[in-house]
């Protein structure tokens, strides 16, 4: 008699989890169960929508060190971490900053800065509410403004080779400053910081 040598699929262990929102009982595999709370995204987004906070401080861990709460969640590009509430994502800084009254109500016309400045960080100790100049200001001190040069700034009048042309033309001599800023559509002080190189200094 042939011997069946058909193999079963293999059954990976399943554990057996309870719904912190909707208290019903239901099984994953164990490798994902870890940090598991929810058994849909549904009971997720309700839980958030009831008690956003208990849920944000849910997924914090503190930086013993610094004090930092950072955020365990999903984070965007720029390291922030992301959070949905009642179908509206929110940064988890922004919300906290709701949440514990550093910020009144949601406007983008403020802007919730750091004093760690730690983009994963939502301790309320740490964040602070000001506006567009405040918040550049800060991010200058600390050394991460990115101001585009040259071309690149929307307010740039000229282009790198006028630049590069405007000082041949002055190096080789009988044209002054005034003259140039009026051929290139400039003032003279523009011209006179990009002769010295407060300007454009990137520019050969």
């Amino acid at each position: 008699m042939p011997r069946n040598t058909t193999k079963l699929p293999y059954q990976r262990p399943q554990v057996s989890l309870n719904c912190e929102y909707c208290g019903c009982s239901f099984s994953m595999q164990r490798d994902h169960a870890k940090g598991r709370r929810f058994c849909s995204r549904r009971c997720g987004a309700g839980a958030i929508s009831n008690d956003p906070l208990s849920v944000l401080l849910s997924r914090r861990s503190v930086d013993p060190v610094t004090g930092c709460w950072e955020y365990t969640g999903r984070h965007n590009a720029a390291g922030y971490g992301m959070i949905a509430v009642r179908g509206r994502e929110f940064r988890a800084h922004r919300l906290a900053a709701l949440l514990y009254g550093i910020m009144v109500r949601e406007d983008s016309g403020i802007h919730i800065c750091h004093h760690c400045d730690n983009p994963p960080c939502f301790n309320p100790a740490h964040l602070f509410a000001g506006d567009p100049a405040a918040n550049m200001r800060d991010k200058m001190s600390k050394g991460r403004a990115r101001i585009p040069r040259g071309e690149a700034n929307a307010r740039a009048k000229l282009t790198a080779a006028e630049v590069t042309e405007m000082r041949a033309l002055y190096a080789a001599g009988g044209i002054t400053q005034k003259a140039l800023g009026q051929r290139f559509g400039v003032s003279k002080p523009t011209v006179q910081s990009i002769m010295h190189r407060r300007s454009w200094a990137h520019v050969a």
